[in-house]
């Protein structure tokens, strides 16, 4: 049997199970008021305490399976031919490769990710086609991975498939609904038990779908490219969520915008970022099951089916070049909509070599300054070493409401205050914060630098002494440079 034939069998089967459930809704709801009849006919009373929740329960089963409106939220700024003309004639020809129409909208959205849907409507009747295309996406695959991504999204809709989600969508809505309004009684059990067997259905369905997808993309722009996606979608997706976690959220709580499409750029190419990321990508293509709901199948499976197809894309036209024309433009625009024009619009540009001395050097000296009379005298070089004089300098940072606080979270709190003190007193000093994606805050003064983050773990896990560290204070010297930020300001006015 073929996949393909496979897969119309599953949607088939789908498609039964869909009318079941409400067959089996229906079918409990004539049973409820049909009992609720028969108990006023044999006893000629009405008893509220007994048909009373048997109406009530019918009518809210009932309520279950109306159909919800499709309200439509955009995802994100919607794109136009000006802003990504590349990404346009992509979509133009594989609409025209394949046969279809193509999407009436294109967003850009903040994710590893494309996806195709419909919007408006009732159970996917009366609306039209969307598209969602990641930024990272646009911006960090090849032209060639690009269409081949597209022409994946693009065999849903030749599959059908996303004729068909709407319905399977608002079914699992369904029966959502009338598993919260039966629970904890027994009529909960016969949806439970049918919840289970159409979720591992329409799975599996949605797994067969993405191996049909991929065989399009195949078709349309050759197996090798969506090969080479795949693999590249594996590794940046992690990379991206840290890079905004770590890089890009913190500026903006900071009041700073920073380039964020060319500081990914950069995060991607840092030696750690790399060897992490193509770790991510290698675990991925081990093969490890997926579960019986998950949506899509193994990677390494849709790969080993990618290689037995023809690696050649069929001759198209040059797409070359980049598919945004202003990517990080586009990305404040990202931004914006996920933030508000408000708020985003009261950041101030930033470089990032800026970053640093702008963003971090401010963040340590509000630290040093909230913590000062935790520092006492200690100075830069007497910095201490080994964990039990981390963890009884982290006590003295437990609250007295906190109640019990565990020993390594004491060790961190005074790793934590103890770098940003180290980094705070050396900027007053006369460094310079520096950092890039990717990197660790580093403190420069001409040809000497220094890690604060590195310096403070070393100490702490005892992989280096006091007593070398203040050998290298003294050769900087800092070594008698304060922590307490009135101190230092005091010593450095000569007082």
């Amino acid at each position: 049997m073929t996949q393909s034939r496979s897969l119309a069998l599953r949607a088939a089967m789908a498609v039964a199970l869909m009318g079941g459930f409400y067959a089996l809704a229906l079918s409990i709801v004539v049973g409820l008021l049909w009992m609720a009849y028969a108990d006023y006919t044999f006893t000629e009373r009405v008893h509220l305490r007994v048909i009373g929740p048997m109406i009530a329960s019918a009518g809210t089963i009932l309520w279950a399976l109306v159909p919800r409106p499709d309200r439509f939220t955009a995802p994100g700024p919607q794109l136009t031919r000006a802003d990504a003309p590349k990404l346009f004639e992509a979509i133009d020809e594989v609409a025209r490769v394949t046969a279809q129409e193509p999407p009436a909208e294109v967003y850009l959205v903040n994710a590893v990710n494309a996806w195709v849907t419909h919007r408006g409507g009732v159970m996917g009747v009366g609306s039209r086609r969307i598209m969602g295309v990641g930024l990272p996406l646009l911006t960090h695959l090849s032209p060639a991975e690009v269409k081949a991504v597209i022409a994946h999204e693009f065999g849903h809709y030749v599959s059908g498939d996303v004729s068909l989600g709407p319905w399977i969508y608002k079914t699992r809505a369904a029966i959502g609904r009338a598993l919260g309004a039966t629970e904890d009684t027994w009529l909960a059990k016969p949806f439970e038990a049918y919840s289970r067997l159409f979720l591992r259905t329409t799975m599996a369905v949605s797994r067969e779908q993405e191996f049909e997808a991929d065989r399009t993309a195949a078709r349309v722009s050759g197996a090798a490219a969506m090969m080479t996606a795949l693999h590249r979608v594996e590794s940046l997706a992690p990379a991206y969520h840290a890079y905004v976690d770590r890089e890009v959220v913190p500026v903006m709580q900071s009041g700073f915008l920073p380039p964020i499409a060319e500081g990914f750029g950069q995060y991607l190419t840092h030696p750690r970022t790399q060897a992490v990321t193509n770790a991510f990508a290698e675990t991925a293509t081990t093969g490890e099951d997926t579960g019986e709901f998950d949506t899509h199948p193994p990677l390494a499976e849709r790969l080993a089916a990618l290689a037995k197809l023809p690696p050649a894309p069929p001759a198209s036209p040059d797409q070359g070049g980049p598919m945004l024309e202003r990517p990080d433009r586009q990305a404040e625009v990202l931004m914006r909509h996920l933030f508000g024009d408000e708020a985003v619009g009261t950041l101030r540009p930033v470089g990032r070599s800026k970053v640093g001395e702008l963003v971090y050097g401010p963040r340590w000296d509000d630290t040093a300054r909230r913590f000062a009379e935790w520092f006492g005298t200690m100075t830069v070089g007497q910095l201490p070493s080994g964990a039990p004089a981390y963890m009884a300098m982290g006590a003295r940072l437990v609250g007295s409401d906190e109640g019990e606080v565990s020993g390594e979270e004491r060790f961190d709190r005074a790793v934590r205050v103890l770098t940003a003190g180290l980094g705070a007193a050396l900027v007053r000093a006369g460094w310079t914060v520096y950092t890039a994606p990717g990197h660790s805050l580093e403190l420069v003064r001409g040809d000497e630098r220094l890690e604060p983050a590195t310096v403070v773990a070393r100490l702490a896990d005892g992989t280096e002494t006091t007593e070398a560290w203040r050998a290298t204070t003294v050769r900087l010297g800092v070594e008698g440079v304060a922590l307490k930020p009135e101190e230092s300001l005091a010593r450095a006015a000569g007082m």
